[in-house]
């Protein structure tokens, strides 16, 4: 994954609201995840009445994640790990990834029960998170069921991808497939707002050229797919529905 700025990454414990409560002060986010968990965490404490929810483990270095992999495989004697990302390939590398678990009265941390999952798993895609690891979903990810896990993504991809049941590998290659420039792009509408979103392969030589529409279309957002392309995210003005290309930058 990307490499972050650790100087853009936030406390949470010092950002946060007082609808949760953070394990300690190593606990990390960029800034734009940050802001999106206090909205999400304030909505599910007044829907389910449960201020006890507890963020842990946010931004991870190369070096934590070796050691907690390390442990994995010794605690389980096997070559490999279904429940820990190698290190390099963590979400928790990237600043977006937060595990939620609930503190209990005896502080121990515990799953969500039920009827907090389901609200979480039905509503977090409002706030531009997913449930990152969806146990059905292991052949694609490699990992197993992790309820805890939240990465966010943005509203507009959250939220195509809770409506089509998809986990992020299969939502990052139908793009690829389906929706490269100069294809028309995916329509997302999340929260009265439209969204376009392309994609665009990294070019052979070493400049690559990003279409992107005009200011007077809409705001735009480009992010690497970690892999071999870039992925734009176009805001649209309310009554505006363009083609996505109409001036470049690179």
């Amino acid at each position: 994954l990307g490499s972050v700025d650790e100087n853009k990454l936030v406390i949470v414990h010092d950002q946060k609201n007082k609808a949760y409560w953070v394990s300690d002060r190593n606990v990390k986010l960029l800034p734009v995840a940050m802001d999106a968990l206090n909205s999400m965490l304030l909505d599910f404490k007044n829907a389910t009445q449960n201020g006890n929810v507890m963020a842990r483990s946010g931004y991870r270095t190369i070096e934590y994640q070796e050691q907690l992999y390390n442990e994995d495989l010794a605690k389980n004697g096997a070559d490999s790990s279904t429940l820990v990302a190698m290190p390099g390939y963590s979400e928790h590398h990237t600043g977006y990834a937060i595990d939620l678990k609930i503190f209990t009265a005896d502080a121990k941390t515990i799953d969500m029960r039920e009827n907090e999952q389901a609200w979480m798993e039905q509503n977090c895609a409002k706030y531009g998170f997913i449930v990152r690891y969806d146990g059905s979903k292991f052949e694609k990810t490699g990992i197993l069921d992790e309820s805890w896990h939240y990465r966010y993504v943005g509203v507009p991809h959250a939220t195509y991808m809770m409506e089509n049941n998809l986990c992020l590998e299969e939502y990052l290659e139908l793009l690829k497939n389906s929706y490269a420039y100069p294809n028309e792009p995916l329509t997302v509408s999340a929260d009265g707002t439209e969204y376009l979103i392309y994609y665009v392969p990294v070019s052979a030589d070493s400049t690559t050229f990003v279409p992107v529409p005009p200011e007077s279309v809409g705001t735009y957002e480009i992010s690497g797919n970690n892999v071999d392309g870039f992925i734009v995210t176009v805001t649209l003005q309310e009554g505006t529905k363009p083609t996505p290309a109409a001036s470049t930058v690179t």
